[in-house]
């Protein structure tokens, strides 16, 4: 856990605690083993009962924090930080969904650059397919273009091309 999370997790259990609870928790190392369990219950209780007089009083303080400081969530590091606290299978399963969220970001931004190749040529995008060399009359090649997206974005540009027809 880098310093970034503990510190989120430091802000979330110095806000929703008090010295009382936070006195008990000093003492769970000195206490008799058999006392221990029943300590760290009545501990976890106590700060329940906290949490919720703190709703009932300020039910505003709830509030997420990037709806109070109005700055977007990066979903890709909100992943990467929840990774480390994930069993394996649900870092597969977040894996998987970032996966998912940056080919549906990658198409998108496809989409928006087939708009703009829309609009630079009304007439079509049949670049020379009339031609064997693929040229057209100002020398414009569609496999030039081709070769400058990575092998993802040929994919999505032919799923795009495909779902124009």
């Amino acid at each position: 856990m880098d310093t970034k999370q503990s510190d989120k997790i430091a802000v979330f259990d110095t806000l929703y605690t008090n010295n009382h609870i936070q006195m008990l928790k000093i003492l769970i190392p000195v206490v008799g083993k058999e006392f221990r369990h029943n300590l760290a219950i009545y501990i976890k209780y106590m700060e329940f009962q906290y949490t919720i007089s703190l709703a009932k009083s300020a039910p505003h303080t709830f509030n997420l924090c990037a709806e109070s400081e109005k700055q977007p969530v990066d979903f890709f590091e909100l992943c990467d930080e929840l990774l480390p606290f994930c069993s394996e299978k649900e870092q597969s399963m977040l894996k998987n969904i970032k996966n998912i969220q940056g080919t549906l970001k990658q198409y998108k931004e496809m989409e928006s650059a087939m708009k703009m190749m829309k609009e630079l040529f009304p007439e079509g995008m049949d670049f020379g397919t009339k031609t064997g060399s693929g040229d057209n009359e100002s020398g414009f090649s569609m496999d030039m273009l081709l070769n400058l997206l990575s092998p993802e974005q040929k994919d999505l540009f032919s799923m795009f091309q495909n779902k124009e027809e």
